[in-house]
């Protein structure tokens, strides 16, 4: 009511006998005083209208908890870079943890700035409500900072922005998305239930990104999986468990470039068998002298699915459950590495096994299996590994052996710790800072990179296959590949799924994928993309 209407209230109050209209016209001015006041006008109305407000003011722990997260989420772009500085550095979830925790109370009286937190809760309660302490406002700040969303340029990625989601401790709803993923797919949910459309698509998206720079060799792989702070990086389990494969097997990493997707199975991928022919051409010449047409062929990718699982029991409850995440997430991946590589090196779809399996444990055949019909390709090494047999392997791949970037040297314990010996990688005289002597590795040689691998065994006879007589598998081998010379067809990466055993009371979380392995053109005498050297001792 303007001061107006206040007097003519008074003014109608103050009347004995009104008319109908001034009956009105007081009805009137009385119910716009009673909603400027919030109650009629009785006695006891002053009273009420405070208690009232008390309680419509009075802060709940869920406001408190809002409020506190938004003026964070306002005021504190230091507190992100504070945050994203952490990320960088800490190396696990607890480390993280603890970070987070020693920052807040470093950085409260500027970076949190609780004065300015307690300000923005001051006012909203129009200072009339509770105290906030520090230590309230920072047990507020610890259960709402996980909500807290900041971009940052990671190091992993420093052309793109990356979302961080900071978890603290082992709570269900602080999982990074694969493992709420794998979290829901162990307690018998569909996979992506209760996680937020946005979180899904920004988390397929970066998975995405993530597998493509290693296909097409713009992310290096650190030995435990992840750079600093790209475990926050919200990922789907399915490209963390490629990812985790190529880890796993630098062998499969290596070939990682080489990966087409198939739009079918099986999917027919045309190659060029040779180059078109140019001949010289004149008016006076009507037809071609020659057949310039360029040879083609079909290569044909049919994948196989590869499964394994993990087990766990009834007992396991879900707190228990969330604790061995990352254990099962692992396992898995490290088991599909494993596999996935003994396919590469010594699958064979056909014939006799040398390794005690069957042709139908494998989906394709490995480089050993299609080296072995071919005898030109098989380097005797009859003793140590010398330079002079990498030198000699390489020959006998021929044009294919002289683009060392594209090369891959795959060499079995023995032969690796041969060529960690070589005096012209060894010494400091000969390479410096970077000799084996003081490394203790040699991870490239002739510009070829060199990758042990355990699928490449030290125990088998002078020909590189296992002998009947088992006195004979005491030697060791490598690989030298062409990379460009084969092929990959993915149909499918990973799908996990879980199953119940009531007979052994336990579940099994399933993981399967779908992989072919081709060469672009047939290994023969004319074709030598590998050379295989045998009877290192």
């Amino acid at each position: 009511m303007n001061e107006e209407q206040e007097k003519r209230l008074e003014e109608l109050l103050g009347k004995s006998d009104l008319t109908d209209v001034e009956s009105t016209e007081l009805a009137e001015l009385q119910a716009l005083e009673t909603d400027a006041k919030g109650v009629e006008p009785e006695e006891e109305a002053p009273e009420i209208v405070e208690e009232e407000a008390k309680e419509e003011e009075a802060l709940s722990e869920e406001e408190a908890k809002a409020l506190v997260t938004e003026s964070v989420k306002e005021a504190n772009e230091e507190i992100k870079e504070a945050i994203t500085e952490v990320a960088e550095k800490a190396l696990t979830v607890d480390q993280i943890a603890d970070s987070v925790s020693e920052k807040i109370s470093e950085e409260n009286a500027k970076a949190l700035t609780l004065e300015k937190v307690e300000a923005i809760v001051t006012k909203a309660l129009k200072e009339k409500s509770q105290e906030l302490d520090e230590e309230s406002v920072k047990q507020l700040i610890n259960n709402q900072i996980s909500d807290i969303k900041g971009e940052s340029k990671m190091k992993h990625d420093a052309a793109d922005t990356a979302k961080v989601s900071i978890p603290l401790g082992d709570r269900k709803g602080n999982l990074p998305v694969h493992q709420k993923q794998l979290l829901n797919i162990m307690t018998g949910k569909a996979q992506d239930e209760e996680i937020p459309e946005s979180l899904l698509h920004d988390a397929k998206n970066m998975g995405d990104r993530r597998i493509d720079a290693i296909r097409s060799g713009r992310k290096d792989l650190t030995t435990d999986g992840t750079e600093p702070g790209t475990h926050l990086t919200p990922t789907d389990l399915s490209s963390v468990l490629q990812e985790r494969l190529y880890v796993e097997s630098a062998v499969a990493a290596e070939f990682a470039s080489q990966e087409i997707n198939m739009p079918s199975n099986p999917f027919k991928l045309p190659v060029a068998t040779a180059r078109p022919a140019f001949t010289r051409h004149t008016t006076d010449i009507v037809t071609a002298t020659a057949d310039t047409q360029q040879a083609t062929a079909n290569v044909t990718l049919d994948a196989e699915k590869m499964v394994s699982y993990v087990q766990y029991s009834y007992e396991l409850d879900e707190d228990s459950i969330v604790a061995v995440l990352p254990m099962i997430t692992n396992q898995l991946a490290g088991a599909a590495a494993e596999a996935f590589e003994d396919n590469l090196i010594n699958g064979q779809v056909s014939g006799a096994i040398d390794n005690g399996l069957t042709a139908s444990d494998f989906i394709c055949d490995g480089f050993r299996a299609m080296c072995e019909p071919v005898a030109g390709l098989q380097y005797n090494v009859n003793g140590a590994v010398e330079i002079a047999d990498l030198v000699g392997a390489r020959k006998l791949m021929g044009k294919w052996g002289t683009r060392p970037s594209d090369t891959v040297l795959i060499t079995s314990y023995k032969a690796y710790n041969d060529i960690v010996a070589l005096e012209q990688v060894n010494t400091l005289e000969k390479i410096g800072g970077s000799a084996s002597i003081l490394s203790g590795v040699v991870p490239q040689i002739f510009g070829m990179n060199v990758i042990p691998s355990a699928a490449l065994s030290d125990a088998v006879h002078t020909d590189g296959k296992i002998s009947s007589t088992g006195g004979n598998n005491i030697k060791g081998q490598f690989l030298m590949v062409y990379k460009p010379a084969f092929a990959v067809g993915v149909r499918r990466d990973f799908t996990v799924e879980t199953d119940r055993d009531i007979q052994s009371q336990s579940n099994k979380v399933v993981a399967s994928f779908r992989r072919d392995f081709q060469p672009l053109e047939t290994i023969s005498a004319s074709n030598t993309p590998i050379a295989w050297g045998q009877n290192v001792t």
